[in-house]
């Protein structure tokens, strides 16, 4: 009887520990919680998931914000991350090929198809991780011709043609709002921020301009921005995006310019903007509007390794 007993002890036990291993498994991989909240659950995990190390890919188009080269040599680099990646021109991948990896970059990509942007949404809600930077699909597609001699126009969304929005004023909501015929491609509200331009747009650019100090996160404790330290300063060009009312974003760094932004169209952008932003279930998108690389160009007298770093370990570990 007391073996019997015991017997069906360690069947509960079994049970129980199969439940658990089961659940932390599924918060891992929506991102509820990281692998590395547990010693040794990382490396189990992505065996488990991937056969071994996660993979990422990083997708560029012609031209925009980015470089792609030095995000992929700097990713590589055992002395920061050491990750497996592989790079891909937009115009040759497929929401198939998303989905061979752990972790889609995208950046140097100003120029996308409404239909592309939609593939990225669909690869998140598959599962992937996405991190999406600068002032990539901001400019409408190319024009393409389907069998039967139907065009499909790439075409930006107004006001008046949102069912959420009450209003008559035909006024773009922004780039990354698009309509692929009658159907809504809201990425803008995917991301959390709205696009509104470039820096070196509306004021003159030399060189790599001194932007302002970088302000992190209020308990200083976000993945993306661990073991930064304060009152670092951003260089260069950035992309200006304000926030999407109504989205569920968090704030991982802002950028502080200390004084009110006033463009050459004698527009004022304001004083912060958003850098490095979350949003998703799980936390499984991420915009940067500098793509993260800049912090690390050869140009630059001190450099900021820990930035991309941290695109590997904040979005994957």
């Amino acid at each position: 009887m007391e073996t019997r007993t015991m017997a069906k002890d360690i069947g509960h036990i079994v049970i129980l520990l199969a439940l658990i291993g089961s659940v932390v498994f599924l918060f891992t991989w929506t991102g509820v919680i990281k692998c590395n909240i547990i010693p040794g659950w990382c490396d189990a995990y992505w065996f488990i998931v991937r056969g071994g190390e996660p993979r990422i890919l990083i997708v560029s188009g012609d031209f925009g914000m980015g470089n792609p080269d030095l995000l992929e040599q700097t990713l590589r680099d055992p002395t920061h991350a050491g990750a497996i990646t592989t790079q891909a021109h937009i115009d040759r991948i497929t929401l198939g090929n998303l989905q061979e990896f752990d972790l889609v970059i995208v950046e140097r990509a100003r120029q996308m198809e409404t239909a592309k942007l939609r593939m990225f949404m669909d690869y998140v809600d598959s599962g992937g991780r996405l991190v999406w930077t600068g002032d990539a699909g901001v400019e409408l597609g190319r024009e393409k011709q389907y069998p039967g001699n139907q065009t499909i126009e790439d075409e930006y969304l107004f006001e008046d043609e949102d069912p959420n929005l009450d209003s008559n004023v035909h006024r773009m909501i922004g780039p990354w709002a698009r309509k692929e015929g009658t159907r809504i491609v809201p990425f803008h509200e995917f991301l959390g921020v709205q696009y509104e331009t470039n820096y070196c747009s509306i004021k003159e650019c030399t060189g790599r301009p001194w932007q302002g100090v970088l302000i992190t996160n209020p308990s200083r404790d976000h993945p993306l921005v661990y073991a930064l330290r304060p009152n670092l300063v951003l260089r260069g060009d950035f992309a200006i995006v304000t926030d999407v009312s109504g989205s569920i974003t968090t704030r991982a760094l802002t950028l502080d310019w200390f004084s009110e932004l006033i463009g050459q169209d004698q527009l004022n952008y304001g004083r912060t903007f958003p850098l490095i932003t979350t949003s998703g279930y799980g936390e499984r998108i991420a915009y940067y509007a500098v793509p993260p690389e800049q912090f690390v160009a050869e140009d630059l007298e001190e450099k900021y390794y820990s930035i991309v770093e941290n695109v590997y370990y904040g979005m994957l570990r």
